[in-house]
């Protein structure tokens, strides 16, 4: 286990999603693992790059790439779903096209080099390593009282599995292994890796809500306590939109939705002020304290 891997939290875990970005650092703080953030870091060109060039986000992931690189950074932990993914079409197309590679150095002003590639890695399967999942197990301090949790992964972290190098893009478990170490129950359901409508959140809503509904009504009917997330468009969507969401279908969810990240932080003993868990809109509070993690 490396105690400094590299750190990316890209623009949305220092903006609309820093509880995430706060979440994330306290868990590895609280886990003794010293994070080490890439200096000078800059938008990794996630889904709105795509808009004006398709070359554009791979320059701009290469650029954190190259830049982690120079600080010998080898592991590098990317928690936004969307980081994690440029960054892995980058890796992946300036390996197999050498056009695209060329096109790719002249806008960087340098020649990127692979051969020692960085390991991309989203905390859900760094926690799952062994040494960190025993280090969490040895560490809990507060054990749930009858919770139950729904894994929701959205459709990015697999997908496609041939750039995210995966088998089990339909039925991934990373975070049911995580929630079963805190003694949380995690419940089967129909929605684990459906799209929530994230890209379309703000050009067609009424998608988004409708999308969002779906997985919302699925969890509810499976009697789950709360929904669990690791990318923080989903979080957005289920968590801020909830209000509209019920609104629009006249129905009643009021279902908490919380970060992986924070989850295990509460088992840990962190407080839901260190966490962030109280900047959300969807209150956690009285569930908390019943289940006796508050």
């Amino acid at each position: 286990m490396e105690n400094n891997p590299g750190y990316y939290p890209g623009c949305s875990l220092t903006g609309s999603s820093r509880e995430y970005g706060k979440s994330t650092e306290k868990l590895y703080e609280a886990l003794g693992i010293t994070l080490q953030e890439i200096e000078d870091w800059v938008c990794c060109g996630a889904t709105p790059g795509h808009s004006s060039s398709h070359l554009l986000p791979d320059a701009l992931a290469l650029k954190n790439l190259s830049q982690a690189k120079k600080q010998g950074i080898e592991k590098l932990i990317t928690p936004c779903m969307a980081c994690y993914s440029r960054f892995k079409f980058a890796q992946y197309n300036v390996s197999r096209d050498p056009g695209i590679r060329e096109k790719l150095e002249e806008i960087l002003g340098e020649k990127y080099d692979d051969e020692n590639e960085i390991d991309i890695v989203h905390p859900l399967d760094n926690l799952n390593e062994l040494v960190i999942l025993n280090k969490i197990k040895k560490n809990i301090k507060k054990i749930p009282e009858d919770l139950k949790a729904v894994c929701y992964y959205g459709c990015v972290f697999t997908r496609p599995p041939e750039v995210m190098g995966v088998s089990d893009y339909e039925n991934p478990c990373q975070m049911e292994r995580l929630l079963d170490a805190a003694g949380i129950e995690t419940v089967e359901w129909n929605y684990k890796t459906k799209c929530c409508g994230a890209a379309l959140s703000i050009s067609d809503t009424e998608i988004a809500l409708d999308l969002c509904k779906e997985i919302l009504s699925d969890a509810k009917s499976r009697g789950a306590d709360m929904i669990v997330v690791a990318c923080p468009l989903c979080h957005v969507n289920l968590d801020l939109r909830q209000g509209q969401i019920e609104r629009k279908h006249n129905l009643k969810f009021k279902i908490p939705v919380l970060y992986i990240t924070q989850v295990i932080g509460l088992v840990l003993g962190l407080s839901v002020e260190d966490l962030g868990i109280d900047k959300h809109f969807v209150d956690a509070s009285k569930l908390l304290k019943e289940k006796r993690l508050m």
